[in-house]
């Protein structure tokens, strides 16, 4: 007899967005989409983007202008509470974490901690990057 098994749920890694206030006064948003599991906290292995509007509250269909940043630390896809950061850089403060897997259409599907999702698609059109957020879904996920 055969048996059959269910086909394993693809692979979900952290997700965060924090704000990072800057010594000159402006501030920022750092969306850190992990592409693997994390393996030291120290290691600057996240692929980070810069984005203007928070990306979590942004409404299906928006489109926002990103500017990729140097990958970040692993540590700061766990923090719990606001950092100074070193040479003068600022302060940085996470607002939300999730898990991100990415979808056979390119884009990642983020489930946010409080149960609501989002799908977001990262694109490149030469030095140009957007992000566009496809689908919300500010539902509870069922348990």
């Amino acid at each position: 007899m055969e048996s059959l098994s269910a086909n394993p749920p693809p692979p979900s890694f952290p997700v965060a967005i924090l704000r990072h206030e800057q010594e000159d006064g402006t501030a920022h948003f750092d969306l850190l989409i992990a592409t693997s599991a994390l393996s030291d906290p120290d290691a600057a292995s996240v692929p980070t983007y810069r984005v203007s509007r928070r990306p979590d509250l942004l409404r299906a269909q928006t489109c926002v202008g990103i500017e990729p940043a140097p990958l970040h630390r692993e540590r700061y896809l766990t923090l719990t509470q606001s950092v100074v950061l070193d040479q003068g850089r600022g302060s940085v403060t996470p607002l939300r974490h999730g898990r991100a897997t990415p979808n056979a259409s390119g884009e990642v599907e983020i489930l946010w901690k409080d149960g609501s999702s989002q799908t977001l698609r990262i694109a490149r059109d030469g030095a140009e990057w957007t992000l566009t957020v496809v689908r919300c879904g500010n539902e509870k996920a069922s348990p």
